[in-house]
């Protein structure tokens, strides 16, 4: 017994179609293939990037070299992590904003991960 591939059955379902429409399936496939391609472009972001967002739903994006990445903490406070130009190997977190009272308190939790809040001693 042999079985027909989805590709033999779209073919032959395709064929039986009237010219129009084969030639608008074919336009509507060509024209999905190029906007997925512009999705994979966009996607991929800057060239040389070394800043990355890391979503678990989604694909990583790369964003622009040395890019500064702001968290938005209640209605005008933010802590904002960026590399140190000079020197790859560091990170930077600023905290600002007039909503934010207190220093920044690093916790280290484990050998490689810090916990940062805001906050009075």
């Amino acid at each position: 017994m042999t079985f027909a591939s989805n590709t033999d059955r779209s073919d032959a379902m395709m064929a039986r179609l009237p010219k129009w429409a084969q030639r608008e399936i074919e336009t509507l496939q060509m024209r999905l293939a190029e906007h997925q391609q512009r999705i994979t472009e966009l996607s991929a972001g800057p060239e040389n990037s070394n800043v990355i967002v890391s979503d678990y739903g989604y694909p990583d994006r790369l964003l622009g070299r040395d890019t500064r990445i702001r968290f938005l903490l209640g209605e005008d406070g933010y802590i904002e992590v960026r590399h140190q130009r000079s020197n790859p190997g560091i990170l930077e977190i600023v905290s600002g904003g007039a909503g934010l009272k207190g220093a920044l308190h690093i916790t280290p939790q484990v050998s490689n991960a810090v916990r940062v809040r805001i906050g009075e001693y």
